[in-house]
């Protein structure tokens, strides 16, 4: 345990608020002893209480460095529980022990292994009282985490809508997190992560964005299906993607009614599920992932125009053709014409 967290531990044991606690330093003979021989820990703990006192939204500038993307640390166990928000990304990784927190104002729990994504602008608390829990909080620059998050989603499906509209709108979903069973490559990344960061190395930064890349990726691959959502509609947080991937493997043929058999749901209800997901209706998701995947064709084969219009699900020809030009401005055979090529390069 850190000076730091001493610290906060005993102001925890004797139960002083924020005020009383820098009322304390220079007086309280145990809390001098912990501070003063490390003084960047007692210009933290002066910064946080005083924080915490005036209830200030924490700026960037209190963690980032000139020219770094990235803050990372280990969250100070007992430090005071208080309600913050700020304008980065807050990705929270747990290595041990058990996470209790209030999103949004909604209650969360996470476990060893659990990833947790909290969207800018959010108001949030951490509770952390003993001594085996082990947070490692990674602060990302938006302009960042967008470039290497969003980045690597492919911005063609509704997947990717999903994760964007939920990492990016924090009124829809103000955290959105991922139970991965506490998968060592993850710690693994991580705790490089930490090695990086603690060291002297003249690009550290660059080398800390490829190895969160590297986090995320591993984390998109193994676990695309077990991440829920900050919403209060319960067991749904659990199907939504494979909903949503359902949708999108079986544009051609898939119903609202199939859909609903297989999972289990009313009709009326999963259409409210799906919007309120992805804030489209069914019918709108479902004609998007049909037009994106004849656009596709109609960039990349040698079939007909008809060719593609049944194989994206449109069995009405000229309705095809009429939903084609509403969505991308122009008719098939336009697209086709000025993006359409073969392996050769010719049209």
């Amino acid at each position: 345990m850190t000076p730091l967290e001493k610290s906060f531990k005993y102001v925890y044991e004797k139960g002083w608020n924020p005020s009383q606690a820098l009322g304390q330093i220079g007086k309280d003979r145990y809390l001098s002893q912990l501070l003063f021989p490390a003084p960047e820990d007692e210009l933290a703990f002066r910064q946080i209480m005083q924080h915490i006192e005036d209830g200030e939204s924490l700026d960037d500038e209190l963690f980032f460095c000139e020219g770094a993307d990235v803050f990372m640390n280990t969250h100070p166990r007992y430090m005071p529980l208080y309600k913050h928000k700020h304008r980065f990304f807050e990705l929270q990784y747990v290595i041990s022990g058990t996470l209790r927190q209030t999103i949004g104002g909604q209650d969360l729990i996470l476990y060893g292994g659990d990833v947790c994504f909290i969207a800018p602008e959010t108001e949030h608390e951490i509770a952390v009282y003993d001594d085996e829990t082990v947070i490692v909080n990674i602060l990302i620059r938006m302009e960042t985490f967008c470039s290497v998050f969003i980045g690597l989603l492919n911005k063609e499906d509704i997947i990717s809508e999903f994760f964007s509209r939920v990492l990016m709108c924090n009124s829809y979903y103000p955290y959105i997190y991922c139970r991965t069973e506490n998968k060592e490559v993850l710690s693994a990344v991580v705790m490089s992560m930490m090695e990086i960061y603690d060291s002297e190395m003249r690009l550290k930064n660059r080398l800390i964005i490829t190895k969160l890349e590297e986090f995320f990726i591993y984390l998109l691959n193994d676990h695309e299906y077990d991440f829920f959502t900050g919403s209060n509609i319960g067991e749904t947080d659990r199907k939504i993607l494979p909903i949503l991937r359902y949708i999108q493997d079986h544009y051609k043929t898939v119903t609202l009614a199939q859909l609903s058999r297989d999972f289990n749901y009313s009709e009326s209800y999963l259409s409210r599920i799906i919007t309120l997901y992805t804030g489209s209706g069914f019918s709108q998701i479902l004609k998007t992932a049909r037009l994106k995947h004849a656009a596709g064709m109609l960039e990349t084969s040698r079939l007909s125009i008809n060719e593609i219009s049944e194989q994206s699900g449109y069995e009405d020809r000229t309705y095809f053709h009429k939903a084609f030009k509403k969505q991308y401005g122009m008719t098939p055979a336009e697209y086709r014409q000025r993006f359409g090529h073969t392996q050769d390069g010719t049209l």
